[in-house]
């Protein structure tokens, strides 16, 4: 889903960085960028890949959805404590705001 490959990107950016690359310094930009991943994600039944054949009823389709908000939810707070305590950044409003869109 976007949600997991957005933070798949940025943490490929912060591990560069740190390996010595300078141009894939991630901001908080790329941050909110990827809490807006989680917050576009959280509503999106495409994102939890309900096409599956053998979620044929309700139950199936709500406990899927269920374990994806649940997911994407392990990820904004990974993403969240990861800013907060980053050494190059800092969370601004707009990261918080990002963040209560996936709550």
């Amino acid at each position: 889903n976007r949600a997991s490959r957005a933070q798949a990107l940025l943490y490929e950016m912060h591990d560069s960085y740190f390996g010595g690359n300078v141009g894939a310094k991630p901001t908080t930009v790329s941050f909110n960028i990827t809490l807006n991943a989680c917050a576009l994600s959280v509503d999106n039944p495409s994102d939890a890949m309900l096409s599956d054949t053998a979620l044929n009823n309700d139950l199936a389709k709500a406990q899927k959805i269920k374990c994806h908000q649940n997911n994407i939810f392990r990820i904004a707070v990974d993403v969240m404590s990861t800013l907060e305590k980053s050494l190059i950044c800092r969370p601004e409003d707009a990261s918080y705001a990002m963040f209560l869109k996936v709550c």
